[in-house]
């Protein structure tokens, strides 16, 4: 476990010495830390903040000399017939990794060497563990969770008079290996029916081209343009000081709108939004004849602060809902505004339903949602064009510009089939077996192996259920992570209810009768036993970093048939290594 939360007590307790961060610095020594496993404690065993403030802080623990044992041994699986020479080779097994950490203790007296040698002891478990880590800067972090392995056997000062003691820590991770931090990608429906990309400039027009109709509001000046491979904002060219707020609404999109009220839009940002500005993106947009914008359609501004769900009619704003956010948008961010749930209801789907997601690679983490249950928000096929804007604030010099967008598409949010990759990437020196969760509604299909032709096929997931495949194979392969496990009162009224209708009359076919009364209560998926949901299986792990070069990249094949803008396919692996740097 890496833990995210700062201890309660650290040796050395001081900040880190001039001297040591000399050290972190040029990165001379590796940083080596052990963890308690209720991460309370943490101990500077190596490296720059290791060292002490001697006179103010002397407490701390200390390598006294380097870690033993720190690559794990193995076993060979070998087989041999009565009449052949030597063994021919099945396998390998690696066994735990048994650390030996000789270790030195300081305080300023004995009383608190006392102290510290009760801390360090009850920082170490045989049944729970903590984390063994070492850094250094040209190999990164590597950690493993460790339990106490055995206890020190020679003698530990007990004076009163001693200020230093010294001992052997013996830990173990039970694994074998070191871990690095999680290689994680996602594959997700790309809703790009519409895109652009702004590479065309118009800084001379003074425009965003011919499929971006423009329309502005407010006293103050300045316009919006595509140039250098995105939509910009000039401030107010005829006036610096004392400047008035402008708001600009592109769209709707040129020949283009969706076949059904489910939309999904999405933008990123290229810099950052400056004070009093705001970004917006807008979905179910009318147009006219010439198709130019009618003044319908639902906005969402995004601030420094907040997200603001508003609904237009005839050019008319009503707020619906607003959100405060944190942090505030980063360059780069992505935006993604989902008009629309199709999985609600039961599948049904609810139109009413808006989410706002944002994210630096993807935009996968919802930061608003609501519902628009006065039904304001224009609906309907007259309203299914999409755009974007935004507003320039006021200012005393310039104006509050609003951020640069990179690029900006939609797409129809209804169901679909799409195929792809997701990229993998081992810095390990051991083959990797990743982990995919898999977010319903649809069937999905993943390559055994980056490269494979041959593809693991499972499904169909209903609406909102969630699964774990594990494609080591070495404990559960399905595991539904879909809801959180029943509660002892509803396992005892399931039973209470299953044994009252077995009571009441025969039943004909009782397996099945017996599996739909337990999903009900949440105790197995609707499907029954999620394995029979599986079909094949992998047979080629993530290949390791070679010894020689960089770690390369690989992809996995992938595929969701049956889905929409809900579905979705996490990979996420661990590195591991022999030999931490």
């Amino acid at each position: 476990m890496i833990a995210d939360t700062y201890p309660a007590k650290r040796f050395p307790a001081n900040p880190i010495t001039p001297q040591g961060a000399r050290h972190l610095l040029e990165g001379r020594h590796p940083v080596i830390r052990l963890r308690s496993p209720d991460d309370s404690v943490l101990f500077e065993l190596f490296g720059g903040a290791s060292i002490p403030d001697w006179g103010l802080s002397p407490e701390c623990v200390q390598l006294k000399e380097p870690p033993e044992d720190l690559i794990a041994g193995w076993r060979f699986i070998d087989q041999q017939s009565a009449n052949e020479d030597g063994v021919r080779n099945l396998g390998v097994v690696n066994e735990a990794v048994e650390i030996k950490l000789p270790i030195v203790v300081h305080a300023r007296n004995g009383i608190e060497l006392r102290k510290v040698l009760n801390t360090l002891f009850g920082s170490l478990d045989p049944e729970r563990t903590g984390t063994f880590s070492w850094w250094t800067p040209e190999f990164g972090y590597w950690y493993g969770p460790v339990r106490w392995f055995k206890p020190p056997r020679e003698p530990v000062a007990i004076s009163g008079d001693e200020c230093t003691a010294e001992t052997t820590i013996a830990v173990r991770i039970d694994g074998g290996f070191f871990r690095g931090l999680d290689d994680v990608a996602q594959f997700r429906f790309a809703y790009d029916e519409m895109r652009d990309d702004f590479e065309i400039d118009y800084a001379e027009d003074r425009n965003l081209g011919p499929n971006w109709p423009v329309r502005y509001f407010g006293q103050g000046g300045g316009y919006v343009f595509a140039g250098k491979g995105q939509a910009r904002w000039r401030d107010d060219p005829n006036r610096r000081i004392g400047t008035e707020g402008r708001t600009f609404v592109a769209g709707p999109y040129r020949d283009f709108e969706t076949e059904t009220d489910y939309q999904v839009l999405e933008f990123q940002l290229g810099n950052m939004l400056e004070f009093g500005a705001a970004d917006d993106g807008w979905v179910r947009k009318g147009r006219l004849a010439n198709g130019d914008w009618n003044g319908y359609g639902t906005r969402i501004r995004v601030t420094g602060g907040s997200i603001q769900l508003s609904a237009f009619n005839n050019y008319h704003e009503t707020p619906v809902e607003t959100w405060g956010i944190f942090p505030p948008p980063l360059p780069g961010e992505f935006i993604r505004v989902e008009a629309g749930d199709p999985d609600a209801n039961d599948g049904a789907g609810d139109p009413r339903i808006f989410r706002v997601k944002r994210g630096l690679i993807k935009a996968s983490i919802t930061t608003f949602k609501t519902r628009d249950d006065a039904g304001i928000t224009p609906l309907g096929a007259n309203f299914r064009g999409v755009g974007f804007g935004g507003h320039a604030s006021a200012a005393w010099i310039g104006q509050g510009t609003p951020a640069t967008l990179t690029h900006i598409s939609a797409g129809d949010a209804s169901v679909v089939t799409q195929s792809g990759v997701i990229p993998r990437l081992n810095i390990g020196t051991v083959e990797r077996w990743d982990r995919y969760t898999l977010y319903g509604p649809g069937t999905f299909e993943i390559a055994a192996g980056p490269g494979s032709t041959q593809m693991v096929k499972f499904g169909p997931l209903l609406p909102n259920q969630i699964v774990r495949l594990n494609s080591d194979g070495s404990g559960r392969r399905v595991f539904d992570a879909t809801q959180v496990p029943a509660t002892a009162e509803e396992l005892l009224e399931y039973r209470e209810m299953l044994d009252e209708l077995k009571d009441l009359a025969p039943l004909g076919n009782e397996e099945t009768v017996t599996q739909a009364i337990a999903s009900a209560y949440g105790v197995v998926p609707p499907q029954g036993n999620l394995h029979q949901l599986l079909q094949g299986w992998f047979t080629r792990p993530i290949p390791a970093k070679p010894s020689g070069l960089p770690a390369q990249e690989v992809n996995v094949a992938v595929s969701i048939s049956g889905g929409n803008a809900n579905s979705r396919i996490i990979a996420h692996g661990t590195p591991l290594a022999r030999w931490p740097q």
